[in-house]
């Protein structure tokens, strides 16, 4: 059975960020800075190897360039859910469940996407089938 899963978009602001910080600094150095490019093409491999999604039943964080992690929480057991947006519209997700507090970083439009978690969240604690006490 495929399940219909949401993804959280991740902001690119970063990469483009350093991208032309270190273009500048290579144009002013005369190439002899060409190391900076380094600092971009990291936050574009974080970035890119970054996944924040879920659906009706649990949250799924995938993230690592090297060592690939992924955590799967079930909505039902997220205690709270709080935001932080930045000028550039994009920011965190702070997520507490029962063992835990967990950050999406990098989330683009964070207060509109915790509204939508929020939604499936209280779905979740509703339809909880274990009934577990919180």
């Amino acid at each position: 059975m495929k399940e219909n899963y949401y993804y959280i978009k991740i902001s690119k602001f970063w990469t483009i960020f350093w991208l032309v910080i270190s273009i500048l600094i290579i144009l002013g150095t005369e190439g002899k800075g060409f190391l900076i490019i380094i600092i971009p093409a990291y936050y574009y491999d974080l970035l890119k190897n970054c996944k924040y999604y879920y659906n009706d039943d649990k949250l799924m964080i995938e993230f690592g360039i090297f060592n690939k992690n992924q955590f799967i929480i079930p909505l039902y057991r997220i205690i709270n859910l709080t935001a932080n947006d930045n000028i550039f519209n994009f920011g965190y997700i702070r997520i507490v469940d029962k063992g835990q507090t967990i950050l999406l970083k990098y989330v683009k439009n964070s207060r509109d996407e915790m509204n939508k978690l929020i939604g499936k969240w209280e779905k979740a604690k509703i339809d909880n089938v274990r009934n577990e006490v919180i």
